[in-house]
């Protein structure tokens, strides 16, 4: 099977996605609705890795010799759906079909597929040529020997590939981060803390302890009994709401938490690049335990 992969999408994710494959030499292609966008996200992805991504219409020969189509357009299943539906005639029995979505349930996403055993998730962080994991995530009719190969995908791209048992909404990375900032939102929402120290609660002081041992290691190499002590006293106290809060509903109107700068903008994505570099550093040197399976 050959090399070739096309991205469908053209939004803020793509360029990283399209770049992470070319990255390990496989032949890109970036298509969607517009031809222009489709050129703009091929070359902004092969200025981040340094390689060359074509970019193609959305007509069956750009997915000619596909060996994988990744579907990562707006967040909207109606739109998801019949483009799939649109694209399956075009595709080789063999070519892999993934969607880059978080939010929306994966088998209904590929409700309206014909062959849904070569069908999954497959959830970047982005920036996804930078980021080190990637979300494996089986549906319903999902053949085992396509989480393999995905599994080889995202081996060859030296990520770490999370593989997702469930396909629960938000998969696993979104909701961890969706919990954290729920209780973030709602310390500064009650003045416990201003948004800086809450921030630096995690980017200081979370962020480099979990970098050394997620936090379930953590727990456990900490003294588990002390944390379920902790944990039996605080999870009655910590927020749980299933609304956005009032603040971030209020940030959403009026610009956001803070006053960005330009220049304080342009800043982050270089910071941004150099922790995750490190960080890559540090967990090819964290301990790895075997998980034990806990009974009652």
């Amino acid at each position: 099977m050959s090399r070739s992969v096309v991205i469908v999408g053209t939004g803020r994710v793509a360029p990283g996605i399209a770049a992470a494959f070319a990255a390990i030499d496989c032949d890109v292609v970036v298509t969607g609705r517009d031809d222009g966008r489709a050129s703009s996200c091929a070359a902004a992805a092969g200025t981040l890795v340094g390689a060359d991504v074509r970019c193609g219409g959305l007509v069956p020969e750009t997915f000619a010799g596909a060996r994988l189509v990744v579907e990562t357009v707006v967040e909207d299943l109606a739109v998801k759906q019949d483009l799939l539906a649109r694209i399956e005639p075009w595709l080789e029995e063999e070519t892999l079909i993934v969607s880059n979505t978080s939010s929306l349930p994966l088998d209904e996403v590929a409700a309206r597929l014909r062959d849904r055993t070569r069908f999954a998730g497959l959830h970047f962080l982005h920036p996804a040529h930078l980021t080190r994991v990637v979300e494996i995530v089986a549906g319903t009719d999902t053949a085992p020997q396509t989480i393999e190969a995905l599994l080889e995908l995202a081996v060859q791209m030296e990520k770490r590939p999370i593989v997702v048992r469930r396909a629960v909404p938000g998969y696993v990375w979104n909701r961890l981060q969706m919990a954290m900032l729920r209780e973030c939102l709602a310390l500064v929402e009650e003045g416990v803390a201003d948004a800086e120290s809450v921030d630096a609660a995690v980017a200081d002081g979370l962020a480099p302890r979990w970098l050394a041992a997620g936090p379930l290691a953590t727990a456990d190499a900490g003294g588990i009994a002390t944390f379920h002590e902790v944990a039996r006293q605080l999870f009655p106290a910590i927020a749980s709401g299933t609304e956005p809060p009032a603040l971030l509903t209020q940030a959403q109107r009026s610009g956001g938490l803070y006053d960005w700068t330009d220049d304080e903008r342009e800043a982050l994505d270089p910071v941004r690049r150099d922790a995750l570099k490190h960080g890559a550093e540090i967990a090819a040197r964290r301990p790895r335990p075997r998980p034990r399976t806990v009974t009652e």
